[in-house]
């Protein structure tokens, strides 16, 4: 069995993951600024809207990419570079019929673009020509060697795609942020995406044939393997249902309800949570497939350990995150685009409370896809999905904006949580689940407690200048719940091995 190195991997991945998103984090941050205050909300609804949309018929993929990169872990363990030629040439007619698929549906879809929208939509916008450049740029992202930066997820090599990433993604927004300033023209901002895609692709294309030369598309797989992705498949199609209907379906809903200037308004702050979530997702991005590797050459005490260290730490990333959410936010929004964006406070309470209950499953989700354990809880994404759309619905026309959260939050806590959690515990890491949920409530009594303490001496400080506030506010959430975690968890397990790979990691850095 061939083992990856897992820590090696893990920090070089996570590394240049974390200096590829501050740059997809901080450089959108500013071309949303400058967005909002040249042209105006409207274009911020619209990108938020079409990319929604979008999001939607990428459907067509099937979850394909998650299931091509699990068929490749065994493969890689045992070195056996003819299966994985003849699985790449599997993948590539699979992602060049997804490209098409994409793009004849999305061309389907273009005559009702305009009932997705509530009111007004900005005078120098066709919908249908905006449209079909974003569809252009989704259907260019599978058409184009796409299927081929898969060799780079599955030997946990996730440190190259996003240094490519990195370089494509600085030149576009230094494009974006200049024709955006110069010439103030929607269109000029949107074309520059799909050419970049384009050069993105081609980049990882070449590189990987640079780093991988001996494989190459060619050879068949077996009936068996064939077997195996169809099955596993159809059950990231339903997976993927779910999540596309968490993620995008809500900023659908809320534009055909409540119209593209409140789109914007909610975008804002999910803008930012998703900033934060995106950085968990580069660690759980870069050790997954040692994930995947360690679930077939280590014991399950091994497994066990890792799943609770993993745990542990995404739920410190999360604690303290959500902290500075609910201290932050109101200011935070005032500053950036002004006190006519903001949501009132129960909303943003509850946009806090969905950052928390989505990020802090990241851990099971990691091992569920290492493991490849869609088949065994298929339906659960379809019966998370089909309640939160009926929840969407209905408490949209009474509780406005609050019932879109609402209605995900509840989706995840009476479906998601204890669904994915029994099979997951039970059936891949072999324990009773009150184990992984006394810690659950226990990070989240830690949150909760924090944000209450951190919240009371903010107020009795009393602050009126807001830039003074905010750094109060960011200082104040950092040291309460950063020390609150600490004092609660010091006697843990998990806690004691993380502290020892932190001095192991200085010391082999030093040396």
């Amino acid at each position: 069995m061939k083992k990856l190195n897992f820590t090696k991997n893990t920090l070089q991945g996570t590394f240049w993951g974390v200096w590829n998103k501050l740059a997809m984090v901080i450089f959108p941050f500013i071309i949303r600024t400058i967005l909002i205050h040249i042209l105006g909300s409207e274009y911020a609804g619209l990108s938020s809207l079409f990319t929604s949309i979008l999001q939607v018929l990428s459907l067509a993929d099937l979850g394909f990419g998650s299931a091509m990169v699990y068929a490749m872990y065994e493969p890689i363990a045992n070195d056996d570079k003819e299966s994985i030629c003849a699985l790449m040439h599997y993948f590539r007619k699979i992602y060049i019929i997804i490209g098409i698929v994409v793009l004849l549906i999305g061309i389907a879809t273009m005559p009702f673009i305009k009932y997705f929208i509530n009111g007004k939509v900005p005078d120098d916008i066709n919908l249908y020509v905006l449209f079909l450049i974003y569809l252009t740029n989704t259907s260019t992202s599978y058409l184009m060697f796409a299927y081929r930066a898969s060799i780079f997820s599955a030997y946990q090599r996730e440190a190259v795609n996003f240094k490519i990433q990195l370089f494509t993604n600085l030149s576009m927004y230094i494009i974006q942020i200049v024709s955006l300033m110069t010439f103030e023209n929607y269109y000029l901002y949107i074309i520059v995406i799909p050419a970049f895609t384009i050069l993105y692709n081609f980049i990882r294309y070449r590189y990987a044939m640079k780093e991988y030369p001996t494989i190459n598309c060619k050879g068949n797989i077996t009936i068996k393997q064939k077997a195996q992705i169809k099955k596993n498949i159809s059950a990231l199609l339903l997976h993927k249902i779910g999540n596309v209907t968490v993620n995008t379906l809500d900023n659908i809903i809320i534009s055909a309800f409540l119209g593209l200037v409140i789109l914007s308004d909610y975008n804002n702050y999910y803008y930012l949570i998703s900033a934060v979530t995106s950085m968990v997702l580069i660690f759980f991005n870069s050790i997954t497939a040692g994930i995947g590797n360690k679930i077939i050459t280590s014991d399950i005490d091994k497994i066990q350990k890792d799943f609770y260290d993993i745990f542990y730490l995404n739920a410190f990333v999360v604690s303290v995150s959500t902290v500075c959410f609910f201290n932050m936010f109101q200011d935070f929004i005032v500053v950036w685009v002004g006190s006519e964006s903001l949501l009132n406070r129960i909303t943003m309470v509850m946009i806090c409370v969905y950052f928390f209950i989505h990020t802090i499953r990241r851990t099971i989700i990691a091992y569920r896809d290492g493991a490849g354990m869609w088949y065994d809880n298929r339906l659960q994404p379809i019966v998370s999905a089909l309640l939160n759309l009926v929840l969407n619905i209905v408490t949209i026309q009474y509780i406005g904006i609050n019932g879109v959260v609402l209605s995900t939050v509840l989706s995840m806590v009476i479906v998601d949580i204890p669904w994915e959690t029994k099979k997951l515990i039970n059936n891949l890491l072999k324990m009773e689940t009150k184990s992984y949920y006394y810690r659950f409530v226990l990070y989240l009594g830690i949150t909760i407690i924090t944000c209450i303490l951190s919240c009371i001496m903010i107020k009795w400080l009393d602050l009126h200048n807001l830039i003074v506030r905010l750094m109060c506010e960011c200082i104040i959430s950092l040291i309460i719940s950063i020390g609150g975690f600490v004092i609660v968890t010091k006697n843990m397990s998990e806690y004691r091995r993380f502290k020892g790979r932190v001095r192991r990691i200085i010391k082999n850095t030093i040396s």
